[in-house]
């Protein structure tokens, strides 16, 4: 569609109503989606390895969380964020082995639990703000 409103180039105009439309349905889905993490934290931060398909949520908020501060919160650390929380990861793994003899416990469960729900609250929200404020982009 052309763009009428004689803007200068290289600008981006504001989302129309589809576009808020569709940024709050996602926001208003991502949003739901973190509250059922938070209800259902026990998968993860049992004693037993949860071995359904809730990795294949951990796989894709691991890969969000160098955006998060890349893009959200404007920093150019690269994939810096994910090498340090697999070396928190794996410091994790060493307590667990020293407190509950294998490499799945609490302290791995609640930081990969929090790593979801953080990742996952955070690009919930910026949805929601975005289809709000109508930003571009």
């Amino acid at each position: 569609m052309p763009e009428h409103r004689f803007v200068a180039i290289g600008t981006l105009s504001k989302a129309g109503p589809m576009g808020r439309i569709v940024r709050m349905a996602i926001g208003l889905a991502m949003a739901a989606w973190v509250i059922w993490k938070l209800r259902t934290h026990e998968v993860l931060t049992g004693m037993e390895f949860p071995a359904s398909g809730i990795w294949i949520g951990v796989l894709i908020m691991f890969y969000f969380l160098s955006d998060v501060f890349n893009i959200g919160f404007n920093r150019r650390w690269g994939r810096w964020p994910q090498y340090s929380f697999v070396l928190l990861v794996a410091g994790a793994i060493l307590i667990d082995f020293a407190q509950y003899g294998g490499f799945w416990g609490p302290p791995v469960g609640w930081l990969i639990h929090l790593m979801m729900v953080g990742v996952g609250g955070i690009i919930a929200l910026s949805f929601l703000l975005s289809a709000i404020l109508a930003s571009p982009g």
